[in-house]
């Protein structure tokens, strides 16, 4: 239960409540917790957007929550709830490879293989949307 999609999951979909114990496999490998998924009749899961992309996509079905479609686009307009972001955080100002580095995750060449990949970019999202999470991690 160490899963940051799990934390996410029960945060934004489940309203902080409990999933419920029935007969369960529990996982935090989401490869397995596909796998299960495709080979279960029935079985219900929830893995990382990223997850979704490519081969994967057809061989299970992504679920809305609140009427929201599990997408990059719904995720930045605020649209799709379950989602999270990473932080950076630096010692003082970034100088030299620290800086480079910066640079790099936050270019335009980075995003654009990020969202191959099914990973969002900040940078697209609508500021509403980042300014209500903070504020509801701060809580």
């Amino acid at each position: 239960k160490t899963s940051g999609t799990r934390a996410l999951f029960t945060k934004y979909a489940l309203d902080g409540k409990q999933e419920a114990s029935n007969a369960t496999l529990e996982t935090d490998n989401s490869g397995t917790l596909l796998q299960s998924i495709q080979e279960n009749k029935g079985a219900i899961g929830y893995v990382a957007l990223s997850y979704l992309i490519g081969g994967n996509k057809s061989k299970v079905t992504a679920v809305a929550i609140d009427g929201a479609e599990p997408t990059l686009e719904n995720t930045y307009n605020g649209k799709y709830q379950v989602w999270g972001y990473e932080h950076m955080y630096t010692k003082g100002t970034a100088e030299g490879a620290v800086k480079a580095y910066i640079n790099f995750i936050s270019s335009d060449e980075y995003g654009k293989k990020m969202e191959s990949l099914g990973y969002g970019v900040t940078s697209k999202m609508a500021s509403s949307v980042v300014s209500k999470r903070d504020a509801e991690g701060k809580k």
